[in-house]
């Protein structure tokens, strides 16, 4: 019988012939205490992808698949891991250091730099509500901060507690799926350790699906907002501070870069009645841009604001053209 590994590596791939190499072989050092296998799960790239690493690595699976987007990509990688637990990685990002020996057995191993303690096991739900929240960067300001991150990455999920509840990331959404995949896989968790410690450089890219717009997000963010109305029904504060953030982050976006901002506000401001969403959150959960924004469309139309958020909006592009930004979770 076939021992089996401690880690499965899922790194999704999109035309990223130029960094997947870099992102292995960071990888493979991050993991060399440990049995370990990588699956690239190649979302049909156009480019050389799959070419570059074939057969770089007896380690290495590739899957080679037509284009159906990140989260069927994520999918197909938990499917077919063969290891104890399964982390994800982004194929222009880098795993840093080396993965230290562990005994631990939770559901959920989260790594955070930001993390205000060393070494912590949540099992409660009051605990499991703080980790829901903390990825909201709600709470940052307290001192039991556990900075559970909201994307995929700086996790090792036990995969026989993912098979065993189901857990996927929702191919409906093309925004926030980790984040909804997350909170669900918190709250069916028994047990989660948090680690004081980074071990993921993620790198910003201005050009990523995060940092453009397409009008509809609007539409994504009402579907990830009824799910997380389901999800956190016990706790309605949770979930009006979710849903103004979701909504409210979306307004100078919408001025900023969509062809009819007037339809645009119209379909927002329905949104926020059809979800019941208070706007006096607004006031503590978002950037000054955005509050600017919606007090310019209150005290002098939503002309002015259009005008405001289109040159703001110019001048960043340019100060942010072919720069990237690079982070440690």
């Amino acid at each position: 019988m076939v021992k089996e590994k401690d880690i499965s590596l899922v790194i999704p791939t999109y035309n990223s012939e130029k960094t997947i190499l870099q992102t292995i072989a960071a990888a493979k050092k991050f993991l060399t205490d440990h049995s370990y296998e990588i699956i690239i799960v190649d979302d049909g790239s156009s480019d050389n992808t799959v070419d570059v690493i074939n057969g770089i690595d007896d380690n290495l699976r590739i899957l080679a698949l037509s284009h159906h987007g990140v989260c069927y990509a994520r999918n197909i990688g938990i499917h077919q891991a063969k290891g104890k637990y399964v982390m994800f990685c982004d194929a222009d990002d880098q795993l840093i250091g080396s993965l230290p020996q562990f005994n631990y057995d939770e559901d959920i191993i989260s790594f955070s730099k930001r993390c205000t303690f060393k070494n912590m096991v949540c099992e409660s739900k009051e605990g499991k509500y703080c980790l829901i929240a903390s990825m909201f960067d709600f709470g940052s300001d307290k001192p039991n901060f556990p900075a559970f991150y909201g994307g995929s990455v700086s996790k090792l999920f036990k995969r026989s507690y993912l098979i065993t509840n189901e857990l996927l990331f929702d191919e409906h959404l093309t925004n926030s799926e980790d984040v909804l995949f997350n909170a669900q896989a918190i709250l069916l968790a028994h047990k989660i350790r948090i680690i004081q410690q980074g071990i993921y450089l993620y790198q910003g890219r201005s050009s990523s699906v995060t940092h453009s717009f397409d009008p509809k997000l609007l539409d994504n963010h009402i579907y990830f907002i009824k799910q997380i109305q389901s999800l956190l029904k016990e706790n309605q504060v949770l979930i009006s501070k979710i849903a103004s953030l979701y909504l409210y982050q979306l307004i100078y976006r919408y001025f900023a870069l969509i062809k009819n901002p007037r339809l645009g506000y119209q379909k927002w401001c329905n949104s926020i009645n059809e979800l019941s969403i208070k706007p006096k959150w607004n006031e503590k959960l978002n950037r000054p841009i955005e509050r600017l924004t919606i007090k310019l469309v209150n005290t002098s139309g939503i002309s002015s604001a259009v005008i405001f958020a289109r040159i703001y909006n110019y001048l960043k592009q340019r100060l942010k053209k072919g720069k990237t930004t690079t982070e440690i979770l």
